[in-house]
């Protein structure tokens, strides 16, 4: 005997406690800020306040999934406003970006190269070496290779789109370094008089999120440095990290029966940011002015530049940028020159002028301190680009 279809019960009605919370996520939901786990709890919430309503409207099931969502609903309020807040605060100016370079003393060319590219926001300075020939070829290979394939990584690894996330524009740079890495290393194993050549670089890419807030994301192999000048706070901080035999030895100096403290190791960085003379150097103990010493007699051997093997990765690193913050890529003939206090002056009293000013500024000091006589002193090719955002 067949037995009867069964009626399917029709869904019932929730509350106009309920209605009002799911015509709230439903506002939500529109919002471009709501995304994610955010997205998912809120629509989690609804369907479980129906499953519940079966239960019927009184019971504590149903009651607790109201107060669930009524809180969710809140605490993504709250989450959109500062979201709005902050895009409110952070009034961007046009992204511009202007740069200097000085020859070595003496010498005709110049192995510094600098890349310039405003319309993807794209900017480096490369230090080559390995002679005359080497290193200027070094320098501007690494500039070309990453223009003529920044748009192929682009398409092969993220499929053309535009909206990147951080990470992916982290992977951007550190494919895009290898790439350069690899062009170089080829070029100078084909040719015999180029052999041995290779380049330090540092690339930064500027990344802009969907609330116009951005971050400086730059990739760096051997010994160019980034910086940032905080306007509000008016200082200037290292964001990049070297590959320099510098890091090794103080590293070294921290092991054994005679390490050296925590605060002398920085005493010792200081030293090395701030260009100090013999008499300066003579006050500090003798264990730091050792190891002074023998860093500065270091500072310019590389552990990792473009060129140096198939192998070479770079290091990455990410900040936060604030309108009118300064980035500045400097070769070390710039910033050991100069030293961070000259530079940070010398950008406190042009940072009102063009990007292209500041950095003439800039290797203009590095430039007068290099005969200054002080102790990281030298003959060097001088590079800064500065880009204002």
């Amino acid at each position: 005997m067949r037995s009867p279809d069964r009626i399917p019960t029709p869904p019932r009605e929730l509350t106009d406690d309920g209605k009002k919370l799911a015509a709230e996520v439903k506002l939500l939901l529109a919002e471009k800020t709501v995304k994610g786990k955010g997205r998912l709890a809120l629509n989690n919430l609804l369907q479980t306040l129906q499953q519940a309503l079966l239960q019927g409207e009184e019971s504590a099931s149903y009651t607790q999934t109201l107060e669930a969502l009524s809180e969710k609903i809140k605490t993504t309020r709250v989450k959109i406003a500062e979201k709005k807040a902050i895009a409110e605060k952070q009034e961007y100016g046009p992204i511009r970006d202007g740069y200097a370079t000085q020859n070595k003393e003496g010498r005709a060319h110049n192995e510094d190269a600098v890349l310039s590219w405003p319309e993807q926001h794209v900017y480096g300075v490369f230090d080559g070496m390995g002679g005359h020939r080497g290193g200027e070829t070094a320098s501007n290979l690494g500039v070309a290779t990453i223009e003529d394939n920044y748009q192929q990584v682009i398409e092969e690894l993220f499929e053309g789109r535009k909206d990147l996330t951080t990470a992916e524009t982290e992977t951007l740079v550190r494919v895009l370094l290898f790439k350069a890495n690899l062009a170089i290393h080829e070029t100078s194993q084909m040719n015999p008089n180029l052999r041995g050549m290779g380049t330090a670089g540092t690339v930064l890419k500027i990344w802009t999120g969907k609330l116009g807030e951005k971050k400086a994301i730059l990739g760096t192999s051997g010994d160019v440095r980034g910086y940032i000048f905080r306007k509000e706070e008016q200082t200037l901080e290292q964001i990049t990290e070297d590959q320099s035999m510098v890091k090794d030895i103080l590293a070294a100096f921290q092991k054994g029966p005679d390490a050296l403290s925590s605060t002398k190791i920085e005493t010792i960085k200081n030293l090395l940011n701030n260009a100090p003379t013999t008499a300066e150097l003579e006050h500090f103990p003798t264990d730091v002015q050792t190891a002074f010493n023998h860093c500065n007699r270091m500072k310019n051997v590389v552990t990792g530049f473009l060129g140096a093997s198939t192998k070479n990765q770079p290091n990455l690193a990410t900040a936060d940028v604030l309108p009118g913050d300064i980035i500045l890529l400097v070769s070390d003939g710039a910033y050991e020159n100069a030293g961070s206090a000259v530079m940070t002056k010398t950008i406190k009293l042009h940072q009102d002028k063009a990007p292209n000013r500041l950095a003439e500024a800039i290797v203009n000091s590095a430039y007068a301190q290099s005969t200054s006589g002080h102790l990281l002193a030298h003959s060097d090719d001088i590079t800064c680009q500065a880009v204002y955002v």
